[in-house]
């Protein structure tokens, strides 16, 4: 299989496998990766992460990386899913929770959390 191929599947697997919950692909050493991580804990919701540059992907990371460019037109780190949907990065995430339609969005897939202030 084609390191496209490879690729495609594991972003397409990631959402099947994390499509009811908030997950994210994440990197090492990434500040918006470690903020978005300590807001989902803030707020006890629950959430996957997969970090791409780890030895079970590092082989992988370029092709991975692109692919999630070409599929969401987003070239930063963290790349966040709430349920299926692609929300962006940390910012958005941000802007989701200080405009409460986070809680919205997790309502629709029955996600429990701590409604933070």
């Amino acid at each position: 299989m084609k390191s496209q191929e490879k690729s495609q599947q594991f972003i397409e697997n990631f959402l099947l496998q994390h499509g009811g919950e908030v997950s994210f692909i994440s990197i090492n050493f990434c500040p918006y990766c470690m903020a978005a991580k300590n807001l989902l804990t803030k707020l006890s919701i629950p959430f996957k992460e997969i970090k791409i540059d780890e030895p079970d992907h590092i082989e992988n990371f370029e092709v991975i990386r692109n692919e999630l460019i070409i599929a969401y037109n987003f070239r930063t780190f963290p790349q966040i899913f709430i349920g299926k949907e692609h929300i962006g990065g940390y910012q958005e995430l941000k802007i989701l929770f200080d405009s409460k339609e986070l809680y919205h969005k997790l309502d629709l897939l029955n996600i429990n959390y701590t409604k933070g202030e």
